[in-house]
């Protein structure tokens, strides 16, 4: 599992590479805004100096957790890469509730459905289930 003073490399590259600027300053605008006044601006530095400013600050206020990796999945919601990043960054995978099986064809069978039925043919008296109870 990574250490939390380890940069955060994988999630650097993805940003720089998977991300424009803009709209990394438009996300961290909208969900980190307490960061965003100590980063230079978008086009004030090149692309990757503020992507590293950007990893790097949300690294130091305590961000690089399960609803970063969540929130970018909401950004980018059919980019794969996002759930790779996160499993490589945390050493886990935040989009996997707790107790889920990893491997559905391992995970034995499936949860137990209950059928109702609740015609009544018209040849038959209607059952008063809460006089049989």
């Amino acid at each position: 599992m990574p250490q939390k003073r380890d940069f955060p490399s994988a999630l650097y590259e993805y940003l720089l590479h998977q991300v424009p600027p803009d709209q990394l300053h438009v996300f961290l605008t909208m969900h980190y805004a307490e960061i965003v006044p100590q980063l230079p601006g978008p086009r004030a530095v090149p692309v990757s100096q503020y992507t590293f400013d950007a990893v790097r600050s949300l690294q130091q206020y305590g961000c690089v957790d399960d609803a970063l990796f969540i929130k970018l999945a909401d950004l980018r919601p059919r980019d794969a890469d996002v759930r790779t990043v996160a499993v490589a960054v945390l050493g886990r995978d935040p989009f996997r509730s707790p107790g889920t099986p990893t491997d559905p064809q391992t995970a034995g069978s499936p949860r137990p459905v209950l059928l109702v039925l609740l015609a009544c043919p018209d040849d038959q008296d209607q059952l008063d289930l809460a006089r049989e109870a």
